[in-house]
């Protein structure tokens, strides 16, 4: 509850500087829209095999205000499904994804608020088919998308910098960071990471390298994570590419391995893994570009445990996205 209020405060605050009657510029709406027309030829769990349906993955609002040349404001409001082993509700609540308010200075950018972690930002936006799969870390549920805090973060020549401190209302302190380079035209080297405190007692630390290559019509990346939680580790690597074949037709292929069991695999949305084995994900398909802005991709999902005991799990889908 004292979360909730403090979020309602911020999002007050923020929304209050948008009808500012001193504001030099209307407020910039924009939003994203996707979702799957789905089967589940085979699950883990044996009452979602032969499961099908339609699935609003995540429709969004931005409400972006520019106060100065300085100062940038975003809000965006959030809706999606409930996840496939939930029961079907047409009814969508939405919530606050982002609220936060950005300073520029000549050194450095400054951002306060319910914000982006930074961690997997630049693996996401050379994988670009957020709208088909998560990127592994938000995908397995290592590190939150978003988190409550203060981020600082500063070009210098050829690196950027960035750091984070937050806390997002919960008895949990964490500490993100990253650091990036183009050491040659078209690639990306990042090391990036997460030091996170619980309670005084439990230790999180996060390792997190990528390195990514985008061109015109082929974009490619690999991505390691090291995790240890006090005397438990994980790890997981994920590699990717991505191949324009006409102008409106992109082929993908996403290789996946989580080389321990994860304990909230059980808990990953909109593909309800097994928690008590390793695993190795297969995310494939085509995406056609109907219209500006308008795609449709035929996909699978596949995984495949290291215990062959444990049932594979095979997702067909059809998927729509939709920017605005």
């Amino acid at each position: 509850m004292k979360g909730t209020i403090k979020n309602a405060v911020w999002v007050a605050l923020i929304l209050s500087g948008l009808g500012s009657v001193y504001a030099q510029d209307a407020v910039k709406i924009s939003g994203v829209m996707f979702g799957d027309i789905y089967y589940i030829s085979s699950s883990n769990i044996d009452t979602l095999k032969g499961q099908y349906g339609f699935l609003a993955r995540r429709i969004n609002l931005n409400f972006d205000k520019k106060q100065d040349e300085n100062v940038n404001i975003r809000v965006r409001l959030e809706m999606e499904s409930p996840n496939v082993d939930r029961p079907r509700e047409i009814k969508l609540i939405p919530y606050v994804k982002d609220a936060y308010i950005l300073f520029k200075t000549l050194d450095a950018n400054i951002t306060v608020g319910i914000q982006p972690t930074i961690v997997f930002e630049n693996a996401e936006k050379i994988w670009g088919y957020r709208f088909v799969e998560k990127t592994v870390l938000d995908f397995q549920k290592v590190v939150p998308s978003r988190d409550f805090g203060l981020s600082i973060s500063r070009k210098i020549s050829l690196v950027n910098f960035s750091l984070m401190g937050a806390r997002g209302g919960k008895p949990t302190y964490s500490l993100y960071s990253s650091l990036s380079l183009e050491p040659m035209k078209n690639v990306l080297l990042e090391v990036s990471g997460r030091y996170e405190r619980q309670n005084d007692s439990v230790t999180t630390v996060l390792l997190h390298p990528f390195l990514g290559y985008k061109s015109e019509g082929f974009r490619a990346g690999v991505e390691f994570t090291y995790l240890k939680n006090n005397s438990n580790s994980s790890s997981f690597l994920s590699a990717f590419a991505t191949k324009e074949l006409t102008r409106r037709l992109e082929a993908f292929v996403r290789f996946d391995r989580a080389f321990q069991a994860n304990p909230d695999a059980a808990k990953i949305a909109y593909m309800v893994l097994s928690k008590d084995s390793p695993v190795n994900l297969i995310f494939t398909g085509l995406s056609y570009k109907v219209a500006k802005n308008v795609s449709i991709a035929p996909n699978i999902s596949y995984a495949m445990y290291d215990d062959s005991s444990i049932k594979s799990d095979l997702y067909v889908k059809a998927t729509f996205n939709v920017n605005f």
